[in-house]
């Protein structure tokens, strides 16, 4: 997690409602904010089985990244409800806005910390995405 000054940045969206839903609280307890952004590095369950619970997050990925959670996540039709699924988990995708893809090394600034996210080109899957914080010499990897 990246703390801005006006809100956080995870880094994927954790493997599912138990992890994510702790993650968020000691987050939010740690610093009074809310998600804003989330990288997706990947898009193995591990990382994505709990983005239902960053409703409110911008989500950025690498277009790979992107059309496989839209396979196994597809957009919510408009007609009828979605019923939870036996291990608990929602749909990724409800109340999901378009995500925000990348191809290439991509510099941002979250408030005064310089975010790197390289393109790790076919590690891990084809569309494998890092963040590095040069300052702080921390490197978020696909794993």
């Amino acid at each position: 997690m990246i703390a801005g000054p006006d809100f956080l940045w995870a880094i994927d969206g954790s493997q599912g409602p138990a992890p994510a839903k702790a993650f968020i609280a000691a987050s939010k307890q740690a610093t009074g904010k809310e998600f804003g952004r989330l990288l997706l590095t990947h898009h193995h369950g591990d990382h994505t089985g709990g983005l239902q619970f960053f409703p409110h997050a911008e989500v950025w990925s690498h277009p790979y990244c992107r059309e496989e959670v839209l396979k196994r996540f597809p957009p919510r039709q408009k007609c009828g409800l979605r019923r939870r699924r036996a291990s608990g988990h929602l749909r990724a995708s409800q109340g999901r806005r378009a995500i925000l893809t990348f191809k290439d090394d991509l510099t941002v600034f979250v408030g005064n910390i310089e975010v790197q996210f390289k393109y790790a080109g076919t590690c891990h899957t084809w569309g494998d995405m890092m963040a590095y914080l040069p300052k702080q010499k921390i490197l978020f990897a696909v794993t």
